[in-house]
């Protein structure tokens, strides 16, 4: 259900830097990693919720607000989920980017283990998806030092595994060179 929400939520639109790649290959991408991430780490008890956010995880930020109404009433648990992992700082357009990601930061200091893990998983996909793009190099940069700015926000025990390979990725692009 919740993979049918952000299928129809998202119908339309496109990943960045890519050619015509359905923004949808993304949600379900990290739907999949928040899974297999579940089932390493033992982690059977918050599977499906975690999962289901992960489907909905940039829904709040990129869509039509009417459809989070969908996922309040498929899961409050999963809307609630979903509601930690988006950004706060999509309200403040006025703010300028150092602000806006400040206020995001602080905000992920304040959520669920569940919530890091997923925005550690996202963050890294889109890491590695950034890598693999014609984006700028002064782009790349700034992604990954936003990101790890992030870090220390994000730690928690249980995203001890996920926090090496994340910085991985960030060093990766802060040298990279085109």
């Amino acid at each position: 259900h919740a993979a049918a929400i952000a299928y129809f939520a998202h119908r339309g639109q496109f990943r960045k830097y890519s050619d015509g790649v359905p923004y949808i290959t993304h949600p379900v991408s990290i739907a999949r990693q928040t899974e297999q991430w579940c089932v390493s780490n033992r982690r059977f008890d918050v599977r499906v919720l975690m999962t289901s956010a992960a489907y909905g995880h940039d829904v709040a930020e990129d869509c039509q607000p009417e459809w989070m109404r969908y996922y309040l009433e498929y899961d409050p648990k999963v809307y609630d989920l979903i509601m930690e992992l988006t950004n706060p700082s999509k309200k403040r357009p006025d703010l300028n980017r150092a602000a806006r990601k400040k206020m995001d930061r602080e905000h992920l200091g304040q959520v669920s283990w569940r919530a890091k893990v997923i925005k550690l998983i996202d963050r890294r996909s889109n890491l590695m998806e950034i890598a693999d793009q014609p984006a700028e190099p002064d782009f790349k940069r700034l992604y990954a030092r936003e990101s790890e700015a992030l870090l220390p926000f994000l730690t928690s025990p249980e995203t001890k595994d996920l926090e090496e390979e994340y910085m991985v990725w960030v060093r990766h692009l802060i040298d990279t060179k085109g």
